[in-house]
């Protein structure tokens, strides 16, 4: 029996001691792991606690430098316990309201609330912008007048008694394009050290208003409910510009006027204030999601052509990023993000948030909402053409034939549709892609609308990309025209500086940007083009006509519409540079995922890594 018990007792001993080694080699396993992973990005931050209160000063006026008073709405940290200014020095936060400012409105922002800042140790102005809201001076729709009042409230945000002297601004729509209009008259050395400029566009133009040539619907939408969003200051010249554009004066092209909103042309202005840039998208916004912003800024850091391709390999910088996910104008934002951005870039602290990063474009694939870190854009250097023949798209140009097309909306003899054979396995569509068309007409103008889609075993489709073109505008600005190796475009841009009416039965070959994405195509669907010869109803909703016509689908100037009356157009396959379409397609596993999740902040799954 002794000899029972003492096996027992040693077995016991064994035990222990194999329990406590086991404890051991998790805790140090744990040790070496570091705590759990804060859900924002990079792993190690999360919102500081609110620990000043905010005290409120509304509608103080400051003097522009022409003598216009702007009023402004001040939010300042307090103390707590007796409401008073908090002692300290801080950073400024400031957004320029675009809107009617209504007092029960409550925040510039509907995604942004002032006090979650001021709470955390920063001033936040909110402005009247010249021609909005409060306001009742005439207003410039983002021209220079309204850059310089932009100017005038950082300069004078600094001289407040408790700012620190940097400034970073925040907004969205029109108040992330003022930011951008505004940097572009701040001058190297700038008191703005950081910027957010959300759901904005690079080429007001080209990328909002228009597409190579043919107006959207944002265009007269913009001036028909120009009255109920911006007030009585802002008409006059919204007014003047869409008359001017309708009846084919200088506002119809890509002139002077709309050259002041070209962001892309001001990036290199914008690069010399030194401001961090986060650009915050969405893939479902009008227009590109920021890509040609982002790239337009990488080239002037480093000092390239800002109109000039950010190939694979490229010099890139974390001080200008990109957040694109799948979702449309206004949404996706997160103010805690935004603080982190600001106190990485304001206050010098380390968030998790590289400096450095080599990956500055966070963008959510539209199919998977994986989250993947780029670098460039284009995305990729290999491009692969599908050549259109007779309802196919092949890897290699086919036989020379026709496709017939008349200008009317969709339905019989008005759409071509082109279908690719089933992929075997999963690939992704990682950029812009473009078409070639090789076309001629019946009379002297064309309209070209192009659709690509996900079409799946079970019948179900989805639209991919989009782009349209009016004939008479397809001349290619060809310093600004990205091709791949074999020459062929890959992010065509046309001039739009004027009309050419056509020869009527010539061949012309046209060249069409389709809107960049991210898109992976499951095994055994296919791609479906489509090219017809105008929107339908849905798509462009009825807007009067100059002259008293009405026009349903995408409006068209009175000149145009009579080019295009009538018009039967002939689509040419095979032949010499044959009409293809060029694409960014890469195997679904080329970009791998990184971690993403929901801030607390947050509505929307947002990429949790950033790259280093």
């Amino acid at each position: 029996m002794l000899s029972i018990s003492r096996a027992v007792t040693r077995l016991t001993i064994a035990i222990a001691i194999l329990s406590s080694i086991h404890m051991g080699c998790e805790a140090a396993k744990a040790k070496e792991a570091g705590p759990a992973a804060t859900p924002y990005p990079g792993g190690k931050w999360k919102p500081p606690s609110p620990v000043y209160g905010v005290s409120v000063t509304k509608s103080v006026l400051v003097t522009m430098r022409d003598g216009v008073r702007i009023p402004v709405d001040i939010y300042v940290p307090a103390d707590k316990a007796n409401g008073k200014p908090a002692k300290g020095r801080f950073p400024v936060i400031l957004t320029r309201f675009w809107y009617q400012k209504m007092e029960e409105e409550g925040t510039p922002l509907s995604d942004i609330d002032p006090a979650f800042f001021v709470e955390r140790g920063y001033i936040f102005i909110s402005a009247d912008v010249r021609g909005t809201g409060r306001t009742t001076d005439p207003g410039t729709y983002l021209g220079e007048r309204d850059a310089l009042d932009g100017v005038d409230l950082v300069n004078w945000s600094t001289t407040l008694p408790a700012a620190n002297g940097a400034v970073g601004f925040v907004g969205c729509s029109a108040m992330g394009q003022n930011q951008l209009s505004t940097a572009a008259f701040l001058g190297p050395k700038s008191p703005v050290k950081a910027m957010i400029p959300a759901c904005v566009p690079a080429d007001q133009y080209r990328d909002t208003y228009t597409e190579n040539g043919v107006w959207r619907p944002t265009w007269p939408g913009l001036f028909m409910s120009a009255p109920a969003i911006f007030g009585s200051g802002m008409i006059s010249e919204l007014s003047k510009t869409y008359v001017e554009s309708m009846r084919g004066g200088e506002a119809a092209f890509d002139g002077d006027w709309w050259s002041q909103r070209n962001f892309v042309m001001q990036a290199g202005r914008i690069v010399e204030t030194g401001a961090a840039i986060l650009i915050w998208n969405g893939w479902q916004d009008v227009g590109f999601g920021g890509l040609e912003l982002y790239a337009a800024l990488q080239n002037a850091a480093s000092r390239s052509a800002v109109t000039a391709p950010l190939w694979p390999g490229s010099a890139v910088s974390g001080r200008y990023q990109l957040l694109l996910g799948d979702w449309g104008h206004g949404e996706g934002l997160d103010q805690g993000v935004m603080l982190q951005w600001f106190e990485t870039w304001l206050k010098g602290a380390e968030t998790g948030l590289s400096r450095s990063t080599k990956t500055p474009i966070h963008a959510q694939d539209r199919v998977t909402k994986d989250w993947l870190n780029l670098a460039t854009y284009p995305m990729v250097d290999r491009y692969t053409g599908l050549y259109l023949g007779a309802g196919t798209l092949s890897p290699k140009p086919q036989p020379m034939g026709r496709g017939k097309l008349r200008w009317d909306f969709p339905g019989e003899d008005s759409a071509l549709e082109f279908s690719s054979q089933p992929f075997f396995r999963a690939m992704r569509l990682a950029g812009p892609i473009a078409v070639r068309l090789n076309a001629a007409s019946s009379n002297t103008d064309t309209q070209f609308r192009f659709q690509l889609f996900d079409d799946a075993p079970d019948g179900s489709t989805a639209l991919i990309s989009h782009g349209m073109i009016l004939g008479s505008m397809h001349e290619l600005n060809e310093k600004n025209v990205w091709r791949d190796k074999k020459g062929n475009p890959v992010r065509p841009q046309s001039l739009l500086r004027y009309e050419t009416p056509l020869e009527p039965g010539a061949t012309v070959r046209y060249e069409i940007l389709l809107e960049p994405t991210l898109w992976t195509i499951r095994p055994n669907h296919q791609l479906r083009l489509e090219i017809s010869s105008r929107p339908g109803h849905r798509d462009c909703p009825m807007f009067p006509m100059i002259g008293g016509r009405r026009d349903t689908g995408c409006i068209l100037r009175r000149n145009v519409r009579e080019r295009l009356d009538g018009g039967r157009y002939t689509i040419t396959y095979g032949g010499e540079r044959a009409s293809m379409l060029n694409l960014p397609l890469v195997s679904a596993d080329e970009f791998r995922p990184v971690r993403s999740g929901t801030p607390p902040t947050a509505k929307n799954v947002l990429p949790l890594d950033w790259g280093l």
